[in-house]
């Protein structure tokens, strides 16, 4: 009995990641017929709280401070080839309070192919009127189409009739790594991302948003216990936003 708890007790892993974020979002405007140049700044705080019990139990606890608190909570059990999840989500701002619960069960029916399903209900709290709900219903699956390549689609169905459908296609290889998002939610659009690898630490990714017209450009650094991305983002009308992001993994 002692042996089976002490191995329980060195399965055990936690990980908390504190991480400061730092968006910058510059525009440039007309006051009075002249261009003025505005730069917005905003920070978050995030902390991350991870039990993990030999994969069959894990707990995750996030909490970001921003101009929007927010905070999350989840459940995660099973094992490789079958697991189960419950989280908890709420974000205030102002006079408005919103509460998400999901659950969501994926199944890997073979090695190649994984199918997911997840239920998610809604409730938005506004000040002086009434709370609206909504639910939404989520079907998920992969498929390893090929040894390097994946497709993971994603369909959701919702009350309010703001339905979606997603399907990315990914191409990995050592060195890079492409991948397609066609998205259908009111108006259809696509995403495109590619990955390289620069060094064994260092990843330098590209990002194409077709609805927004945004690109991106983001380093990605893993060193040790540390996690750093720096990066840039132009937008048609916010211009250029830089992008800093740290975290410490102990």
């Amino acid at each position: 009995m002692n042996r089976i708890v002490l191995f329980f007790c060195l399965s055990l892993i936690v990980k908390v990641v504190f991480s400061q974020n730092i968006f910058f979002a510059e525009s440039i405007h007309s006051v009075g017929g002249k261009s003025v140049q505005s730069l917005q700044q905003m920070n978050s705080y995030n902390q991350e709280f991870q039990f993990d019990s030999s994969r069959v139990l894990s707990i995750n606890s996030t909490l970001r401070f921003s101009q929007i608190a927010m905070s999350d909570l989840g459940f995660r059990w099973g094992d490789s080839l079958s697991s189960s999840r419950v989280k908890i989500s709420n974000f205030g701002i102002h006079n408005y309070n919103f509460t998400a619960v999901n659950f969501s069960h994926d199944k890997y029916l073979s090695k190649l192919f994984s199918l997911g399903l997840g239920v998610s209900g809604y409730r938005l709290h506004r000040a002086e009127l009434s709370d609206v709900y909504s639910g939404v219903l989520q079907v998920r699956s992969r498929i390893q189409i090929y040894r390097r390549f994946v497709n993971q689609s994603i369909i959701e169905v919702s009350s309010n009739k703001n339905h979606l459908f997603k399907s990315t296609f990914c191409y990995s290889e050592d060195l890079y790594n492409v991948d397609v998002s066609v998205v259908y939610s009111q108006e259809a659009f696509f995403v495109l991302g590619a990955s390289f690898l620069i060094f064994k630490t260092t990843e330098l990714r590209f990002t194409y948003n077709d609805y927004s017209n945004e690109f991106g450009l983001l380093f990605l650094l893993n060193k040790g216990t540390f996690r750093s991305q720096v990066g840039l983002r132009y937008h048609p009308f916010l211009g250029i936003s830089p992008q800093l992001s740290l975290a410490h993994v102990f």
